[in-house]
């Protein structure tokens, strides 16, 4: 989580006139959730695996990522180019984030209430 924090914050700092995406760089919609889950990952990597003195934590974050570009059908060399732009146009990043982060957060309330629908039936 403290990744993740120190990640958007640096990547708001940086600050830069929008411009429109070029066709060669990831969507911001695509690329904030691919960025989202790469954190994710990062995350999971140093907070869990870490933990366990028989993983080696670069080739098991490599699995990681790899499965990632996998699900959103992109490969590790579009996803640098794709996150070098966006940190050079902070703008956007910020709105890609913003976008990411609301998403995300409406994702957890729904299904906050989904599992308090689910208690309170269970406790009926």
């Amino acid at each position: 989580m403290k990744v993740l924090c120190c990640v958007i914050a640096c990547i708001v700092l940086v600050s830069c006139s929008a411009k429109k995406v070029p066709s060669n760089i990831l969507p911001p919609d695509k690329m904030g959730m691919v960025l989202w889950d790469q954190m994710e990952a990062d995350a999971f990597t140093q907070d869990f695996l870490s933990k366990d003195s028989t993983k080696n934590l670069k080739q098991e974050n490599f699995i990681l990522q790899e499965k990632i570009f996998q699900k959103y059908h992109t490969d590790q060399k579009t996803y640098y180019r794709s996150y070098s732009w966006y940190t050079d146009h902070g703008s956007v990043m910020k709105d890609m984030l913003d976008s990411v982060s609301a998403k995300k957060s409406r994702e957890r309330e729904k299904e906050r209430l989904q599992n308090l629908l689910k208690k309170k039936k269970l406790d009926e």
